[in-house]
């Protein structure tokens, strides 16, 4: 009983933390950005949509309820024309496929899917000519929260690029006229991926 309690206790905390929340569960994520400043972007995989997963571990939506929640967050994620899929496969997650494009020297700041859910951004500083990849991080102290949502982060992230990398974390690299830089993601209590290029 008391296991029970706790498991909904650290279920209601992470719905409150995660309100708004989009994480990766299954993907590949791809970013290519080239000496001109051109960029894109590309996420094929699943999503998970946290409020809506919560609420099905933590209360009887019925199917009419869970239909509703579906119908509302495919509409957010649509407003984002980067959308060419969304499809619900059940269980809060939704299959997507995502692209992308633009040029760092009049976009400089890029967000998937949304500043309040950050699976990856792209920060050009022009003054300091600097372009910053960052993968998404979970902070240290909503981990439990999101282990209670038995969320299973595994992906490939990579990073494609014709300029100078100055300090990276990637996991595997492979060289040549364009770079990939590479992440494998298996959970998500590891660093973040990161790229700085100069």
């Amino acid at each position: 009983m008391l296991r029970g309690l706790r498991t909904f206790a650290l279920l209601a905390s992470a719905l409150l933390l995660l309100s708004a929340c989009y994480l990766p569960t299954q993907f590949t994520a791809d970013i290519r950005i080239d000496r001109t400043g051109a960029y894109s972007v590309d996420y094929v995989g699943r999503i998970a949509n946290a409020p809506l997963l919560g609420a099905l571990q933590t209360s009887s939506l019925s199917p009419d309820e869970e239909r509703e929640r579906v119908d509302s967050v495919v509409a957010d994620l649509r407003r984002d024309s980067g959308f060419s899929d969304v499809q619900y496969v059940g269980g809060g997650v939704f299959e997507v496929s995502y692209h992308r494009t633009g040029n760092l020297d009049s976009q400089p700041a890029v967000t998937f899917v949304r500043n309040d859910s950050r699976i990856l951004t792209i920060t050009y500083l022009k003054d300091a000519g600097t372009v910053t990849v960052t993968g998404g991080t979970v902070p240290l102290a909503a981990q439990d929260r999101v282990r209670a949502l038995n969320i299973d982060i595994r992906g490939v992230f990579r990073v494609h690029t014709d300029l100078a990398v100055r300090t990276h974390n990637a996991t595997s690299v492979t060289q040549g006229p364009t770079s990939t830089y590479a992440w494998v993601i298996a959970g998500f209590d590891g660093p973040a991926p990161k790229l700085v290029i100069q």
